[in-house]
């Protein structure tokens, strides 16, 4: 079948799964800023940002989002709003367990047991990882990713489930 026959075919699939990444995304822009928050005003920091230990792309990412909303002072936008999906998926990352899940980030997911065991941790990290890989192959129509769809979207129901709903 030809690639774009077989997007016709699977344009729901497609839309769905879409549908789930950007729910999650937008989740995850109110919520762990808001948890980390809580957390930067405990250590002394003026902004949810400062507690971030981040390198490599995650720290490009924060700067060029700080410079966004710099250059939209009074849109009424935040920094979060400018932070992309693998941002967020690398504050959830297994590099981040005791720097921030320990301390705070836990509270983002407060429908799981345990949330500060490491099991449910390394499950919220491999859902996380689940997500931003869906979101890639449908950003990208990449076809070969068809069969584990149902996979993925299921994995990225659970994060929503998992997540405050403050």
């Amino acid at each position: 079948m030809d690639p774009k026959t077989l997007l016709r075919a699977n344009l729901g699939e497609f839309t769905s799964a879409y549908t789930l990444i950007g729910s999650l995304e937008l989740r995850l822009r109110e919520a762990i800023p808001r948890v980390l928050k809580d957390y930067a005003d405990k250590k002394g920091y003026a902004e949810w940002h400062n507690v971030l230990s981040v390198k490599g792309v995650g720290e490009v990412a924060l700067e060029q989002a700080k410079d966004r909303l710099l250059s939209r002072a009074h849109s009424g936008e935040e920094i979060a709003d400018f932070l992309p999906l693998s941002f967020w998926r690398h504050l959830l990352s297994n590099r981040q367990y005791g720097a921030l899940w320990l301390p705070s980030l836990y509270r983002v997911f407060p429908e799981v047991n345990n949330p500060k065991d490491n099991k449910v941790f390394q499950n919220i990290d491999k859902n996380m990882d689940t997500a931003l890989r869906l979101r890639n192959s449908v950003a990208h129509f990449n076809m070969q990713s068809l069969p584990n769809i149902e996979f993925s979207k299921k994995k990225v129901q659970w994060l929503l489930d998992a997540l405050d709903n403050s």
